[in-house]
């Protein structure tokens, strides 16, 4: 009995020893499936940093290849533009080769006819001179005739308007004319500005040698007949 009450108790402890190394074991385990769980959190949330760094860069790849195709695109449009740029120079170039040695053609010309207007030209030239002074004399006498005709269109007006007055003022006929209505209407505005215009139209056309131009008879009145009233 004593014997199987020893067994009983290595066994009970052996089982105790079991039990605190199991114990322990799962502490362990506990511990290590605590770390892993934080490990793996702090790895999750690596790993969506890492995808939103990853999405940030392709986010940016594909500007730079945007960015990239665009000055592709305005590098060629550049690359055309300074050619054509590079065609209208030469173009411009040639014409003015062509322009320069259009001016050698033409000074040589003008000295040529300069040495032949040296030689044989002055005749002409003597001509084109006394003609000169002719057409000069001509234009003062006729800025002369021009001056004297705009003094006496000044002096007509100046006449016409005293005309005017006198015209516009109540006239009164002779003894033994005045019309059975009474007297000579007073003339109207048109009337007097139909005589004034007459007189610069008579003016206008003395100095050229028209000749005496007919008065509008149906403007004017008889001024013989009127006295002022």
């Amino acid at each position: 009995l004593r014997a199987a009450a020893e067994q009983a108790e290595r066994v009970r402890r052996a089982a105790e020893q079991e039990l605190l190394e199991a114990s322990e074991r799962v502490q362990l385990l506990h511990a290590q499936n605590t770390s892993l769980i934080s490990q793996k959190k702090k790895l999750e949330a690596d790993i969506c940093q890492l995808q939103a760094e990853v999405e940030e860069a392709v986010q940016e790849c594909r500007n730079a290849e945007e960015k990239a195709k665009k000055a592709i695109t305005d590098a060629a449009m550049m690359a055309e533009e300074l050619k054509k740029e590079q065609d209208t120079s030469a173009h411009l170039e040639r014409m003015k080769k062509n322009t320069e040695q259009s001016v050698k053609d033409l000074q040589l010309r003008l000295a040529e006819a300069e040495q032949l207007a040296l030689k044989g030209g002055r005749k002409q030239l003597q001509k084109l001179e006394a003609r000169a002074r002719e057409l000069e004399a001509e234009l003062e006498a006729e800025q002369k005739r021009h001056a004297e005709s705009i003094k006496g269109l000044r002096k007509a007006e100046r006449r016409g308007k005293e005309l005017g007055y006198q015209v516009g003022r109540r006239p009164r006929m002779r003894p033994g004319r005045r019309p059975p209505g009474g007297g000579w209407p007073r003339p109207s505005t048109a009337s007097v500005s139909d005589g004034f215009a007459w007189s610069r139209t008579w003016l206008t056309w003395w100095p050229h040698g028209h000749g005496w131009p007919k008065p509008p008879t149906a403007s004017l009145m008889p001024l013989g007949d009127l006295e002022p009233g």
